[in-house]
Formats: C-alpha cells, sequence, structure tokens
C-alpha cells in the first residue's frame, strides 16, 4: 500500500501515464498477492491429502507437521511446495520495498526535486 501511494504522489495521480510503479514492481505485487492465496490453498489441502478432519496449528497460526501421521510423502512435497512460496512471497515483498525507494518521480512535474520518501514507509 505504501508503495502504490508513493508512485501516486509522485506522478500527481497519473501512474498510467508516467508508469508508476516500474513493471517488475507491478510485477512483484501480483506475485504476492498470487503467493499468499496459494499458501492458504495449501493450508487447506495439507489435511484433505493426510486424511486428518482438523489441521493442528501452534499458537501462532503455523501449521504443525510434528501430529501428522498418515501424510507421507505428499505432505512432505506439499509442505516444502509452502516453504518455497513463502520463500518466493518475501523476495517479492523485498522487490516491493527496494522499488519504492528506487522510484522516481517524472521530470516534468518535479524538475529533479521530488519529495523525499517518507519515513513512515
Amino acid at each position: 500500500v505504501g508503495t502504490r501511494m508513493r508512485d501516486i504522489q509522485l506522478s500527481q495521480g497519473q501512474t498510467e501515464k508516467y508508469g508508476l510503479p516500474q513493471w517488475w514492481v507491478q510485477a512483484a505485487m501480483y506475485y504476492c498477492a498470487n503467493a499468499v492465496m496459494a499458501q492458504v490453498v495449501l493450508v487447506i489441502l495439507i489435511p484433505v491429502i493426510t486424511g486428518e478432519a482438523a489441521a493442528k496449528t501452534d499458537e501462532d497460526g503455523n501449521l504443525d507437521m510434528s501430529q501428522m501421521q498418515v501424510g507421507g510423502a505428499m505432505a512432505t512435497v506439499i509442505s516444502a511446495l509452502r516453504y518455497i512460496i513463502m520463500l518466493g512471497l518475501y523476495g517479492g515483498f523485498a522487490t516491493v520495498v527496494y522499488g519504492c525507494f528506487m522510484m522516481e518521480g517524472p521530470e516534468e512535474i518535479w524538475n529533479g526535486q521530488e519529495p523525499p520518501v517518507s519515513p513512515a514507509l
């Protein structure tokens, strides 16, 4: 959300005209949204595949794989896939943050004196 607010600030609301945020930042935003959705789907699939009626979670809401007895190799594969997706989510998030700080305002609006990135961001 902060990156989107920054590109609206720099382009004075004309994000499409000036191509903000950069295409690779937009792609990372879409990847992050899809990674979260994939995580949800995989968490829902684990109890179905392992035969357990309810998935056990720890106090933080993370799936507790130690109590699953029936899943075998398929549960391990799905768990590994979840962690790969999670690493991609972190990479996408880092890309969005990097893009926010590297975003440059259009020269015709700011004449080289664009506002600094907010400390709150």
